[in-house]
């Protein structure tokens, strides 16, 4: 039901200049605090389309052709896009929910696990980590990656025996991370592993018993491990949690003494109108971004920056907008290319073609079937510790391109929760992205990709 970025139909949609500038403007403005009185006042919303067009062609445009600029239409589609993303969480806040949008498929919200929760998680896991017991599990964790080594024979030592893949397990000498709980390590090794119930050994999916495909259709499953999720069972109202089974890496005696499986279903109650949300967007279509287009068309600068000026004195007054705005264009400067790269410039700015309005953003309807209330959900339980300082790094950054586990596990959605901060004055999570180049060497589109699922 839900696609995952190793699917053999799965291919990420390019997406041009005039989208990226338009999500970013977007995701800025949500971003901003009491973003939704904000964003209900034109005059303040036009200064902030005059600080993104100011920015997205902070570049000279005589040298760089990528950098779009805004028009009318444009101002109309984050108008209504932004509309929309303020009366669904106005509608949202009045039902008691604190989820947002973040309209890449990401769904946030402040202050939805309690302060008293927090401080019992932080309590539970500062006293496993000092405690001898980790000590132990670090141990395991190292003979763990020994035997693991042995079983994969020296495919695992780096990432591109797996065509880009993560290894089963990550570095756990990194300087920067102290995982405290894995579910990489100690995992199902089929044919070894044997199951709790009737003591036999776990068999492969029956995917990888079939005839094997091309190679790098074939690397998106694994045919030696798999990592061993948990149970937890959502209760129909949504407002309680269990954890039913084992915790992988966490010793059953630490669950019961610092009640960390209780915490951690609490926590994950907290997660499942996220949840909801995120997997109603992945089951309807996705947004394919602006439509391609192969020629650039130039506008003169000064008519551009009149007419731009225009087009948000309209905005801001409530005045109808001019359908002809920006409908003027000169002749196609092929040789443009030519002239930047000799040096001229032809005193003319980009104009890239309009967005496309069949992707404006919309709530996603989350019907009945899609909902996690009431259900049991197979979950992968990580918690990790980040250091960072100013002497050494100021970011962490996860390393190559990165899907967290195989189609043996198929995980489709990931909720990040920020336990603890000090000496930070913002955390985000950042996804990466990869850019299309033309001949001459300019970007000319944008690949996003997820950075984790």
């Amino acid at each position: 039901m839900y696609p995952h970025p190793l699917d053999s139909d799965w291919n990420p949609d390019l997406i041009k200049y005039p989208k990226y500038h338009h999500r970013a403007f977007i995701i800025s403005a949500l971003n901003k605090p009491d973003w939704t009185t904000q964003a209900a006042d034109k005059s303040i919303v036009a200064r902030w389309f005059r600080e993104a067009q100011e920015r997205d062609n902070k570049y000279s445009v005589f040298r760089v052709l990528h950098y779009r600029t805004w028009n009318e239409s444009d101002i109309k589609y984050a108008w209504q896009e932004l509309s929309n993303c303020r009366k669904y969480v106005e509608f949202l806040r009045s039902e008691g929910c604190k989820v947002e949008p973040d309209i890449r498929g990401i769904w946030k919200a402040d202050g939805m696990i309690g302060e008293e929760l927090r401080g019992e998680f932080v309590e539970g896991l500062l006293t496993f980590w000092c405690s001898e017991r980790w000590e132990l599990v670090l141990n395991k964790q190292i003979t763990a990656t020994s035997a693991l080594e042995r079983i994969q024979k020296n495919r695992i030592t780096t990432s591109d025996k797996f065509g880009g893949l993560d290894s089963p397990y990550p570095d756990y000498e990194h300087r920067n991370v102290v995982q405290l709980i894995n579910p990489s390590l100690w995992p199902v090794i089929y044919r070894k592993t044997r199951n709790i119930a009737d003591a036999e050994p776990i068999e492969l999916p029956v995917e990888l018993l079939r005839t094997r495909g091309t190679k790098s259709l074939w690397q998106r499953y694994s045919n030696e491990f798999c990592c061993l999720p948990t149970e937890f069972e959502v209760s129909a109202d949504g407002k309680q949690t269990k954890v039913l089974s084992y915790i992988n890496n966490l010793p059953q005696a630490d669950e019961q003494k610092l009640g960390l499986r209780r915490i951690l279903g609490e926590v994950f109650t907290c997660f499942v109108p996220l949840f909801n949300h995120v997997l109603a967007d992945l089951s309807r279509p996705q947004p394919k971004g602006a439509p391609a287009m192969e020629l650039l068309e130039f506008i003169p600068t000064a008519e551009y920056l009149q007419k731009w000026k225009e087009a948000l004195d309209r905005f801001e007054h409530g005045e109808d907008s001019n359908p002809d705005i920006f409908d003027y264009m000169e002749e196609h400067c092929m040789n443009h290319v030519q002239c930047r790269e000799k040096k001229k410039k032809c005193k003319k700015v980009c104009h890239v073609e309009r967005l496309d309005r069949w992707d404006i953003w919309t709530p996603p309807p989350i019907p009945e079937m899609l909902r996690l209330e009431g259900r049991k959900l197979k979950v992968f339980v990580e918690v990790s510790r980040i250091n960072l300082s100013p002497e050494t790094d100021l970011e962490y950054r996860q390393g190559d391109w990165r899907t967290s586990a195989r189609l043996n596990e198929r995980i489709v959605a990931t909720g990040v929760y920020c336990i603890e901060q000090e000496n930070i004055t913002e955390v985000q999570v950042e996804f990466k992205m990869s850019f299309l180049h033309n001949l001459s060497g300019i970007p000319i589109k944008v690949i996003m990709r997820p950075a984790m699922f």
